[in-house]
């Protein structure tokens, strides 16, 4: 995270409670259920929280969250592999 110039930042009450919020209005609109909880989670955290947001579902969170900068992240054609199976 150094090298890329990231830091952890915990969820903060404010975002947890607005996370709460958008997902009881998304229950109770009755559509079919295509998010979890989670997604509003780190929605409202890059929202109220952060700059922007490393994505590879940038048409979810972009219907869901518009008010963050979003990075869409694109596969290497050829990803190295580290010895616990993550991609380096």
């Amino acid at each position: 995270m150094t090298t890329l110039g990231a830091a952890f930042s915990s969820l903060e009450r404010r975002s947890a409670d607005c996370a709460g919020e958008a997902w009881r209005n998304y229950c109770k609109r009755g559509d079919s259920r295509q998010r979890v909880v989670a997604d509003f989670l780190i929605g409202t955290h890059a929202s109220l929280q952060a700059d922007r947001l490393l994505t590879r579902d940038h048409l979810r969170n972009e219907t869901a969250w518009g008010r963050y900068r979003r990075e869409v992240a694109r596969r290497a054609e050829n990803p190295t592999f580290s010895d616990h199976g993550r991609v380096i």
